[in-house]
């Protein structure tokens, strides 16, 4: 069976690039939104960010969600479909206040190596 897609235009926000089709649209929009299914885990997501913690989304296809890491070491992966999403949440909380490394001096430190 044939599945055949009806091209659309793409909205001016998403770079405006003419005609493309739904399967091309659909994907954009899921990477630019790019958020976790479960509302504690987006939080405790949003809470790594402000704490300097990089958040990493999975390539390809599979129940892996993506990896928050402080790029010292420490880093917690993220199932897109856990059994229990508290205990994520919770599991990526605990890795943040354990993390003993000085995520200043290293976001500064990569800052200066980009600007090379």
């Amino acid at each position: 069976m044939w599945c055949t897609a009806i091209p659309t235009d793409l909205p001016p926000d998403l770079g405006g690039r003419g005609r493309v089709d739904n399967l091309q649209l659909n994907a954009r929009l899921i990477v630019k939104e790019a958020r976790h299914p479960d509302k504690d885990i987006r939080k405790a997501v949003k809470d790594a960010q402000n704490a300097g913690w990089n958040v990493e989304r999975a390539r390809g296809t599979g129940h892996r969600w993506g990896t928050v890491s402080c790029g010292q070491g420490c880093a917690v992966a993220i199932s897109g479909t856990p059994r229990r999403p508290g205990d994520i949440a919770k599991r990526i909380r605990e890795a943040i206040k354990k993390c003993d490394h000085d995520l200043s001096t290293s976001n500064t430190a990569k800052r200066q190596k980009d600007n090379r």
